[in-house]
């Protein structure tokens, strides 16, 4: 009988916790046993701020979770989305000599380790190594194992995250009363939720605008090239809308989500008129939904240029004929689509999770887009010998441990050899002095 266990799913943003816990069988799809939403409380821009309010945040997630399921709660394993500016993201390659004139999985594990030997700044934690490509004798070769050469090349992309950042956002798991397997960037998991391997294969970017960040990934030729995370995202619009109208954050977040457009130029000619009472006003004000869609587009227009930006920094902006994805929660914006291919001079389509037998309906917006990508991250893995390590550096004592683990299988086949030898130390008159 196939091995199956339980596993918890989380994406942890600045406005709401997202909540999974799901069956894992390698080569089946994972099945849903339970899903749960919380506010999130006590971290900002991926930024944790207040450890006791997010991981109380997280504990509400997922003990619906848990509650849906109908397991008890326990140290359940869990991964995690991580959201935090700045990361470092850059390609890098790596080349080995072909040991037997064939290139072998050693090999590839050799290259690939060479290519992600790089000085980190201390504060710097490698999060992810991605393949992009081999060069075997210097031609190009999609998978080089199998193949005649003599120096193989392996081409990796590297991304990097503020170390105490990611061990902050763990702490807050662990204190919840769960295990972190490993976390993944909101970017990637966004484009594993809702890309197509055209896309992929074509060019395109994916951009997840949520509430703290806005998460970019480009992928060329079927692998991600270049990531980042910006610092500006839907809190900025609802901020922006509270500030200049001077009401409370939770009134322009309702504001924002029931009568806001991404520009004044979608919006319907008879749109009814918003009435709100802002600080220091004895009188209800009246407002045009166009008055709303002003605020907003300046914005947006911001978001979009840092887009821009990151993509004349990839040095891919004219290799990309899929366009870009629009995802996350500021998606469901009225004209968002419109105004991003107008300022971006590209396609673009609207991503949510779809596709997916017995995904919750609840969770069909795109809110939810990175909440599945971290799922179908981890199922890509199920199958595999070794999953990838934990994010968070193990200690000394942990190594020992697995060290010590290690030896275990040695000593079992060992044990005979060792007792044999043992008895003619013995009757050879040997012993203890």
């Amino acid at each position: 009988m196939t091995r199956s266990w339980t596993l918890g799913i989380l994406d942890i943003g600045s406005s709401k916790i997202g909540a999974l816990v799901v069956e894992v069988r390698p080569g089946w799809p994972a099945r849903v046993l339970g899903f749960g939403v919380a506010p999130s409380q006590g971290l900002q821009k991926g930024v944790v701020v207040d450890m006791p309010a997010l991981t109380r945040s997280v504990t509400r997630a997922m003990q619906r979770a848990l509650r849906m399921a109908r397991l008890k709660p326990a140290r359940l394993p869990v991964w995690a989305n991580v959201a935090v500016a700045p990361i470092k993201a850059f390609n890098n390659t790596g080349a080995v000599g072909v040991t037997q004139g064939v290139v072998d999985e050693e090999d590839v594990l050799r290259a690939e380790e060479a290519a992600q030997a790089v000085p980190l700044e201390h504060n710097q934690l490698l999060l992810h190594v991605i393949r992009r490509g081999y060069r075997l004798d210097d031609k190009e070769v999609k998978w080089p194992v199998g193949m005649y050469g003599y120096r193989l090349e392996a081409e990796v992309h590297l991304i990097t995250v503020p170390k105490t950042e990611v061990y902050n956002l763990q702490q807050c798991i662990e204190d919840a009363g769960f295990t972190v397997e490993g976390f993944v960037l909101s970017g990637l998991a966004a484009g594993e939720a809702v890309l197509s391997e055209g896309e992929r294969e074509m060019g395109v970017v994916v951009c997840d605008i949520g509430a703290g960040t806005t998460d970019v990934a480009v992928y060329v030729d079927g692998e991600v090239c270049h990531t980042d995370v910006i610092p500006v995202a839907g809190y900025n619009l609802t901020r922006d809308l509270s500030v200049v109208l001077s009401i409370p954050f939770h009134e322009a977040e309702s504001l924002k989500r029931d009568h806001g457009f991404a520009s004044p130029n979608v919006v319907p000619r008879d749109a009814d008129w918003v009435t709100f009472r802002p600080f220091g006003e004895g009188d209800p004000v009246r407002l045009h939904p166009r008055h709303v869609a002003e605020i907003l587009e300046a914005r947006l227009r911001q978001i979009f240029h840092r887009v821009q930006e990151t993509l004349k920094t990839s040095g891919k902006a004219d290799a990309l004929p899929a366009g870009l994805v629009l995802t996350g929660g500021t998606a469901r914006l009225p004209g968002l689509r419109q105004m991003a291919m107008e300022y971006l001079k590209m396609p673009v389509r609207i991503a949510r999770p779809e596709g997916r037998a017995h995904w919750p309906q609840q969770m069909g917006g795109p809110e939810f887009t990175t909440l599945l990508g971290v799922l179908q991250f981890v199922e890509a893995y199920a199958g595999e010998q070794t999953a990838p390590a934990p994010a968070v550096e193990a200690t000394w004592g942990q190594r020992l441990l697995t060290f010590l683990r290690g030896l275990l299988p040695l000593m079992w086949f060992a044990w005979p050899t060792i007792t044999a030898f043992g008895s003619r130390f013995f009757s050879m008159g040997g012993g203890v002095l």
